[in-house]
């Protein structure tokens, strides 16, 4: 993983500056206990079902694929470096967060026994309410002329 890093004790990669001190490098971030992990993969699994995926096999996706990438990025941002399992643990997140909404979160907390509280159970449920609302008028046939035009006059733009 480091093999592109600059090599030795000025090198701004952690992993090559203590290896040139003779060191043995220390993992930066512990990431979710196996406890943990092993909670939250049985819904892992139940949400990547054929039967889920198959929903994707009509092949317009890129658009959720983009909003799903975005869910992920929020978690674990592109501009720092995170271990394997953390990366693979905001994409669990997202995964959950994306097919369920912030429900997903609150079934992942009752299965951790942790109890959400009142304020967290209705805030989670006000975000699940604006995230339908806005899916549900960005999909409106107003909607979609609107954002050709738009698309169309930048287009226009930057041809002159």
């Amino acid at each position: 993983m480091h093999g592109q890093c600059p090599i030795g004790k000025d090198s701004w990669c952690y992993y090559q500056r203590a290896l040139s001190c003779g060191k043995k490098p220390k993992e930066k971030y512990n990431g979710l206990s196996n406890d943990v992990l092993n909670l939250i993969k049985p819904t892992y699994l139940e949400l990547c079902s054929k039967e889920l995926l198959s929903k994707c096999l009509h092949g317009k996706t890129q658009n959720a694929n983009e909003c799903f990438n975005g869910i992920i990025w929020q978690r674990v941002p592109k501009e720092v470096f995170v271990c394997l399992k953390i990366l693979k643990s905001g994409a669990l997140d997202a995964v959950i967060q994306f097919n369920d909404g912030y429900k997903g979160c609150v079934e992942i907390l009752r299965k951790l026994n942790v109890t959400p509280g009142y304020f967290t159970l209705k805030s989670y449920k006000h975000l699940d309410s604006c995230r339908i609302f806005d899916a549900a008028r960005h999909s409106t046939p107003n909607v979609k002329q609107r954002r050709k035009i738009l698309r169309a006059l930048r287009k226009k733009k930057l041809m002159y």
